[in-house]
């Protein structure tokens, strides 16, 4: 707890005037706190991979994805999902007779990949994983792509949905469900406060980027709809849809 503190107060002292701190400014710090808390509760637990994703968005995923997967044979690319592949996989976004390539630099712990290994295996699928789309193992061109909560944190999403859709047949489905900046004047207050330290303790998640503009800019035709995940603050502001080349 106190190591949480002192993270909390780090962004908020640095913002200060070296001389004694005003009431107002007392005041200020006293009510950021407690909702800096709650984001650094949230994001440590991912940190910890002790979090786990209400029904309503594992749903969502499980549509989402579906709609591109379980069929067969098919040849997928998975963008970031190494961690939480087995909660992917327990959502049901994929049948086991999929051949799915996992791209994630964080892979998931021995004991997950073997689980996941397995269910593939008895279902006459397959898994495996790559550390970064330029891997050599990669062998395009992949029948479809998906991603989820994996854009907010890579260095550059535009560049990486072009490497993405290099690697896919033409007109080949991406999935994705992603959190974005929301529009709304509160939460985006929000967004904007606690954003310095979601990137430092949530793996360099953003909360403020347009991913729907990303994928726009990338790809041809996107068909997407917005959602709010009370559960899920401050990652709440959600698309989910599918694009094309």
């Amino acid at each position: 707890m106190l190591l949480i503190i002192f993270a909390l107060l780090v962004p908020l002292t640095n913002s200060l005037p070296t001389s004694p701190p005003s009431r107002r400014t007392l005041l200020a710090t006293g009510l950021l706190l407690p909702p800096y808390a709650c984001c650094a509760s949230y994001a440590c637990k991912n940190l910890r991979r002790e979090h786990t994703y209400p029904a309503s968005f594992n749903g969502k995923l499980a549509s989402t994805f579906g709609s591109v997967t379980r069929r067969p044979g098919r040849r997928i690319l998975e963008l970031g999902g190494g961690k939480n592949l087995v909660s992917i996989l327990e959502a049901g976004c994929y049948s086991g007779e999929e051949h799915l390539v996992v791209v994630d630099p964080v892979p998931p712990s021995p004991s997950k990949r073997e689980e996941a290994e397995a269910l593939f295996a008895g279902r006459g699928g397959s898994v495996t994983f790559q550390d970064s789309l330029d891997a050599e193992g990669l062998t395009p061109p992949y029948d479809a792509a998906t991603s989820s909560l994996t854009l907010c944190s890579v260095a550059d999403p535009v560049e990486t949905l072009r490497k993405l859709s290099s690697l896919l047949k033409h007109e080949a489905p991406y999935a994705f469900v992603e959190h974005v900046a929301s529009d709304d004047t509160l939460f985006s207050l929000q967004q904007r406060v606690f954003d310095p330290l979601q990137q430092r303790l949530a793996n360099g998640c953003h909360l403020q980027r347009r991913i729907q503009d990303d994928i726009s800019s990338v790809f041809s035709r996107v068909e997407f709809k917005r959602s709010f995940e009370e559960d899920m603050w401050p990652i709440s502001e959600q698309i989910n849809g599918v694009a094309y080349i």
